[in-house]
């Protein structure tokens, strides 16, 4: 078995994102909190995988627990970071929050 060693510019560009996704989060600290998500759904590590799939599989945290107002407030909270939504990361968790709160309106 090898390891891989990070290099010095992967290492900087961790440290930049996890900088970035720290001041964002406090930007928008009314909305983070409006989720009613943990922070550890916000580290920079587990941030992406969270946007991809709509769950974390430490303390089942899954969009799908989430009520239609912590779902907008999360909905609201991607569209502040529109760098999440230029790739696939984001778009099917966005697309399911959409039709959690169409359906709300259904019911």
């Amino acid at each position: 078995m090898s390891f891989r060693r990070h290099s010095r510019e992967e290492k900087q560009r961790a440290q930049e994102f996890h900088k970035e996704l720290s001041a964002w989060m406090e930007e928008h600290a009314a909305l983070v909190e409006a989720t009613g998500l943990p922070a550890s759904c916000f580290e920079p590590e587990t941030w992406g995988f969270f946007l991809e799939h709509g769950f974390l599989l430490e303390g089942e945290i899954s969009v799908g627990r989430l009520s239609v107002r912590q779902k907008a407030a999360l909905l609201r909270l991607i569209m502040t970071r529109p760098i999440d939504l230029r790739t696939y990361v984001g778009h099917v968790l966005v697309l399911t929050l959409l039709d959690a709160v169409d359906q709300s309106y259904r019911d």
